[in-house]
């Protein structure tokens, strides 16, 4: 009974997690951002295991990033399409001799458009971005995926 009276308050039409229920609100700055413009994040490829080159989330949990990693990723979520700060697109997969990572997994693209998310040093969420959503695949303390030539060397 409770279920119906919330939705009979409801105001939107639009279902629920539908992106149109958020058109021409404001968002709790007050602006007009469209939600489409956006960046979301989705866990739904991630893997989430310790290897020599990727680690899983109780990992990073024990070793105190996973805080760190929802705070970066609470920031990209304000941040739109347009102008992306805090991810670096490397576009498709890198090859062997620029990665510490093996080949690409069967189930993902080469073609993708890889990217990565800086925590802080060396420490990277890897991912795909796909339109406004970057997909979580790897989280690589050691920036291993893409390895950055040795400077001043």
């Amino acid at each position: 009974r409770e279920l119906t009276r919330m939705a009979a308050r409801r105001q939107s039409k639009a279902p629920l997690g539908s992106l149109s229920r958020n058109e021409n609100t404001k968002d709790l700055q007050g602006s007009n951002k469209d939600s489409k413009d956006l960046i979301f994040v989705s866990f739904q490829i991630f893997i989430d295991q310790d290897t020599d080159y990727c680690q899983s989330l109780s990992t990073w949990e024990s070793e105190g990033l996973l805080s760190q990693m929802n705070t970066a990723l609470i920031q990209l979520c304000k941040e739109t399409t347009a102008n992306p700060q805090r991810i670096k697109k490397y576009g498709s997969y890198p090859e062997k001799s620029k990665t510490g990572f093996p080949e690409c997994p069967k189930n993902l693209s080469e073609s993708a458009n890889w990217s990565s998310l800086r925590l802080s040093g060396k420490v990277r969420v890897i991912g795909i971005m796909d339109r406004n959503i970057f997909y979580v695949v790897y989280l690589d303390k050691n920036h291993l995926f893409y390895l950055a030539p040795k400077k001043h060397t």
